[in-house]
């Protein structure tokens, strides 16, 4: 299925991107879409937004630290600094 991941700020200057199209299994997990990333981009990258800072939102929906969701063709993976500005 096809999940977007979205960059913002300082973290899209980081990933070199701020739109990443990716294939992922059916029911995937964040983690899972973390293991996809991690195949496309390199080690300070991944380092960059796996901060304990970062924020990350699926569906405009901000995740807490611990919760996991089920991923769904279509959706939107948002990672965001502390600070994000529009």
């Amino acid at each position: 299925m096809k999940v977007r991941a979205v960059f913002f700020a300082s973290l899209r200057e980081a990933v070199d991107n701020d739109v990443l199209d990716l294939d992922i299994d059916d029911g995937a997990s964040l983690d899972d879409l973390r293991r996809c990333l991690a195949s496309r981009l390199d080690e300070d990258q991944m380092a960059a937004i796996g901060g304990a800072d970062i924020r990350v939102a699926v569906n405009r929906r901000l995740v807490h630290d611990g919760e996991e969701s089920v991923l769904s063709a279509g959706d939107e993976v948002a990672f965001m600094p502390p600070v994000t500005g529009g």
